[in-house]
């Protein structure tokens, strides 16, 4: 596939999702630190004030940290997916009780933020540029890459 048909399909995809509430940011004007991080921060921090009435500066710097430091690989996609699904445990020193934050308002969909983004540029181990993610509230839920599928001489990987 061309570069030429791979934004046609990327537009599109952007194009589709704009239609039906999501916003479309540029890549370098997404709200990040570094190409390190993987998180929007400052969109997570706004919907978890968003979600969770009352939650402090301690409580977000304990669900920050536990997204960022969960392992990889079968165990830690599950324990992120649990996340996902029931959101974080964390200790409220001064209640001195453990409460559970929300990372997605499931009751209210529109005090989600959605967006879609192209050609984000991801340094891990190896340095990946993704197609077009999906972010609801500063979280990369869905990698899309446009790839050519009549093309069988090369395998997915390296598509």
């Amino acid at each position: 596939m061309g570069l030429t048909e791979k934004l046609l399909v990327e537009n599109y995809i952007i194009g589709e999702l704009a239609k039906n509430g999501w916003k479309y940011v540029p890549s370098d004007e997404l709200e990040r630190d570094s190409f390190e991080e993987p998180l929007l921060v400052p969109n997570l921090i706004r919907a978890l004030r968003r979600i969770n009435e009352g939650i402090g500066e301690e409580e977000i710097k304990q669900v920050l940290n536990t997204l960022k430091f969960t392992g990889t690989g079968p165990e830690g996609a599950k324990r992120i997916l649990n996340y996902y699904k029931h959101g974080i445990s964390v200790k409220i020193e001064r209640e001195r009780i453990v409460r559970r934050v929300q990372l997605f308002d499931y009751e209210d969909l529109e005090n989600n933020e959605f967006i879609v983004s192209n050609q984000v540029i991801h340094k891990g181990r190896e340095t990946k540029r993704m197609d077009v993610i999906l972010y609801v509230n500063g979280i990369p839920l869905v990698n899309i890459e446009c790839k050519n599928p009549t093309d069988i001489a090369q395998s997915w990987e390296d598509a």
